[in-house]
């Protein structure tokens, strides 16, 4: 399955910097195209998956008085998590009513990507899902195109440039 969305990665991508070369601002369409890859990118690292079991097991914790099960448990548990009916769904809706930034790096500093390709920030709260107030979401496409996405609510002054592009600065990109 995950090797299927990576290779229809590709082509999304691929159109959206056609739309971005053109001078052009990326669609609804397109970011409905993206929001999958973006959620699965987020949810499958290994610090998605410390995060998760940290949450599970203080869930555990307080509601049952034991510990999470813990070894050889948590990659079930994060399987079980990505995998959950109607999670992509929601996930990939609530990444779409973002406001979505195409930055573009001019400097001499390329952007990269890790283990962990996309990273997210939240603002308000120190621990928020993809529908809470306040999360920025940072995503390469290549060396000189960031994806930045921006939880409506919180960065409503940032409305204006909704699937537009906008150039980075040197300390946006090593931000």
């Amino acid at each position: 399955y995950l090797a299927q969305v990576d290779g229809d990665f590709v082509g999304v991508r691929d159109e959206m910097l056609r739309t971005i070369n053109a001078k052009k601002k990326i669609t609804t369409d397109q970011k409905r195209k993206m929001s999958p890859f973006i959620t699965i990118q987020l949810f499958r690292t290994r610090a998605f998956r410390e995060v998760l079991i940290k949450f599970v097991g203080k869930q555990v914790k307080t509601s049952l008085g034991i510990e999470f099960p813990g070894e050889g448990m948590e990659s079930l548990e994060h399987a079980r998590f990505v995998f959950a009916p109607g999670l992509l769904e929601h996930s990939c809706l609530a990444l779409t009513n973002y406001i979505w930034i195409v930055g573009i790096n001019k400097t001499k500093q390329p952007l990269y990507t890790s283990d962990t390709p996309v990273v997210g920030r939240p603002h308000k709260s120190t621990l928020a899902g993809l529908d809470s107030e306040g999360v920025e979401i940072c995503f390469p496409l290549t060396p000189k195109c960031l994806l930045i996405l921006l939880e409506r609510n919180y960065f409503e002054g940032y409305k204006r440039f909704d699937c537009k592009v906008h150039p980075l600065s040197t300390e946006q990109v090593r931000y």
